[in-house]
């Protein structure tokens, strides 16, 4: 796949400089993680926790929507974390951190939501991941995990995997096509 990914962004970017590879690839495979606002309850004092931040642009969505909350994203990548940190300066009601989904640096019961949009797949250790969502949520707390599915061995791999966590209630649906060629899949988690 990553040759593939880089076959497509060397044809682009030497095409023409006015296509951008990243937007490209995002309109064939990636769902729109903005999906979740119309699914995730938002209220006064809502305290989330994304994983997979990537640039914050979705716990910057939820920061404009709810004016009293705690927002938190975490991501492997450390120069990404840079430039979400950067938009969130003067801010004291979200942060953006650099770290693994298998080692959240959060205190027990403390979310009311977790988010993973588009990332559950690259997550190395996802069952410990998964466990420590199931850990940092509060009871009654909720985990949404949207992914990118072009084929269903892929949805009936991630289905096996959330089957064998510590969640015990669970649903799963499509939700509407915002790529080309993959399916936006979302599981909810209720601790």
């Amino acid at each position: 796949m990553a040759e593939y990914i880089e076959a497509v962004n060397n044809t682009f970017s030497q095409t023409h400089k006015v296509y951008n590879p990243a937007f490209i690839m995002k309109s064939l495979f990636k769902a729109d993680s903005r999906q979740v606002l119309n699914e995730i309850p938002l209220f006064n004092g809502v305290k989330i926790l994304d994983i997979g931040c990537g640039k914050g642009k979705l716990l910057l969505s939820i920061r404009d929507i709810v004016k009293t909350c705690e927002l938190h994203g975490i991501d492997l990548n450390h120069n990404i974390i840079k430039k979400a940190q950067k938009k969130v300066l003067d801010e004291e009601n979200i942060a953006f951190k650099n770290g693994d989904a298998a080692r959240l640096p959060f205190p027990d019961n403390y979310f009311h939501v977790v988010i993973c949009t588009n990332t559950f797949d690259s997550i190395e250790h996802k069952g410990r991941a998964l466990q420590e969502a199931y850990r940092v949520l509060q009871k009654h707390g909720r985990l949404f995990i949207l992914e990118s599915l072009v084929s269903d061995s892929a949805k009936n791999k991630l289905d096996k995997i959330i089957r064998q966590s510590p969640f015990i209630k669970y649903s799963r649906k499509f939700l509407k096509r915002t790529a080309l060629l993959s399916r936006s899949y979302l599981i909810t988690c209720q601790k």
